[in-house]
């Protein structure tokens, strides 16, 4: 069961009953669950990724942040499977990707990551469930995504340090 925490930059351009930042600053909610407008991509992407057989149930949360994103994934494992296990996949499947940072020592934060092209991933592993987290900056992950379209050098103009810490 996924579920995403969204800041209001991601409920669009209209402000709207419920999506406009002043109305949300201090709440917390879900929205659209089980039948958001992305679950077909998400869908698309797991497939795309090698992914089969499986069952998403996704439930987005409006939070009270003006960027960013958190998402978590619930995955079932086996019992044997440890966090260090989770954090070393993790590591190789992201070893040659210049702004995904895999952490061992803390969990991902959009704090950190606000401002940059930077996605923390990280997770944790309790009775055979793995709880795999992501945090990005939803407003400037469009550049990487314009120069990767273009053809051109994926880092481009994107060496700004982030804000925090």
């Amino acid at each position: 069961l996924p579920i995403s925490m969204t800041g209001s930059s991601g409920s669009g351009q209209t402000p709207r009953i419920g999506t406009h930042h002043p109305l949300r600053s201090t709440n917390l909610k879900a929205y659209r669950p089980l039948d958001h407008q992305h679950m077909p991509e998400i869908v698309q992407t797991l497939e795309l990724a090698g992914a089969s057989n499986f069952k998403l149930d996704f439930v987005p949360v409006s939070a009270p942040l003006q960027r960013g994103i958190l998402a978590l994934a619930f995955i079932d494992v086996d019992a044997e499977f440890t966090t260090a296990r989770a954090q070393t996949v993790t590591a190789q499947n992201y070893e040659n990707e210049a702004f995904i940072r895999v952490l061992e020592s803390r969990l991902p934060e959009v704090n950190a990551v606000k401002g940059s092209m930077f996605v923390e991933v990280g997770g944790h592993v309790e009775d055979g469930t793995w709880v795999s987290m992501s945090a990005l900056d939803n407003l400037v992950k469009g550049i990487q995504s314009m120069n990767l379209m273009l053809g051109c050098e994926e880092t481009l103009g994107l060496d700004a340090p982030p804000l925090w810490p």
